[in-house]
């Protein structure tokens, strides 16, 4: 019997409770799926060290078992220490995480920051929801859309657990 590839969404945001919240928003989104983590990070130097040893084993892990690489980033673009737009031009120059997809995730609605952010190989771009409802009709859609809906990219041996 093959083993479902277990999902990683990484959220990397300074706002403890956005992290908190869309954690939430994530988890029930999943439902019964219990093929999935979540892991939170406050700042973009965080999140590099991360990816970094996320990948730098390839697909296995310590003592031989399948390492679960992320398979989806939620950026903030407001961080300390490297904010989002340095972090993603770091993860996209990078050969290991370069394929990894992120989906910026903030507050800012600049014309600017929403350019330069695909410019920088962004795969969307999204305002953050004000409301409770939004953020989990957001989780859903970003659950049914990166995980049901499109083809990522697989791993080593087929594995769709690392890109």
């Amino acid at each position: 019997m093959r083993e479902t590839p277990r999902i990683r969404i990484v959220l990397a945001d300074d706002d403890a409770d956005d992290r908190e919240l869309m954690h939430e928003a994530l988890t029930a989104a999943f439902g019964e799926q219990r093929h999935f983590e979540i892991d939170s990070v406050s700042d973009g130097e965080a999140l590099l060290r991360l990816l970094e040893n996320d990948c730098a084993d390839g697909a296995s892990g310590a003592g031989g078992d399948q390492k679960v690489c992320t398979n989806l980033v939620l950026l903030d673009l407001n961080m300390p220490r490297l904010d989002g737009r340095e972090a993603l031009r770091s993860i996209r120059q990078n050969a290991t995480t370069r394929a990894i997809p992120i989906v910026i995730l903030t507050t800012s609605h600049s014309a600017d920051d929403i350019r330069s952010s695909y410019e920088l190989g962004v795969n969307s771009y999204i305002t953050k929801p004000a409301r409770y409802s939004e953020v989990m009709d957001l989780a859903r859609q970003l659950v049914s859309y990166w995980f049901s809906t499109v083809e990522l990219p697989r791993g080593r041996g087929g594995s769709r657990s690392c890109v």
